[in-house]
């Protein structure tokens, strides 16, 4: 190497200034009491809560990817929706108003 520069192999880790010695992490082991195992309803209330939250995480995730319509499109949709309920109405009406009609000619007759 003709740079000029020298390469030493450090052997103690006492001779490095910038790197302290690593230390073995050590994994804690939780135990449960050694008491009683907890209960069906305490299991099946702790799993239908975690369900609940976690369904109310996604909604709430889903409910800001939503792209919601502007104040134009709202009116339009609902003056849209309004008519057709309207239309509906008016049509079984006179649907209703034609078959008890039909069943009172029949009644009468017989």
């Amino acid at each position: 190497m003709g740079d000029g520069c020298t390469v030493s192999k450090v052997e103690d880790v006492s001779e490095m200034p910038d790197k302290k010695p690593e230390k073995k992490l050590e994994k804690k082991i939780e135990k449960k009491p050694s008491g009683k195992k907890p209960s069906f309803i305490k299991k099946l209330l702790g799993g239908l809560q975690r369900v609940f939250v976690l369904s109310f995480k996604n909604m709430a995730a889903e409910l800001k990817k939503v792209s919601w319509p502007n104040r134009k499109d709202l009116t339009n949709y609902s003056i849209v929706v309004i008519s057709f309920m309207l239309l509906m109405a008016v049509l079984i009406g006179l649907l209703d108003l034609g078959t008890s009609s039909l069943l009172r000619i029949f009644i009468n007759k017989g």
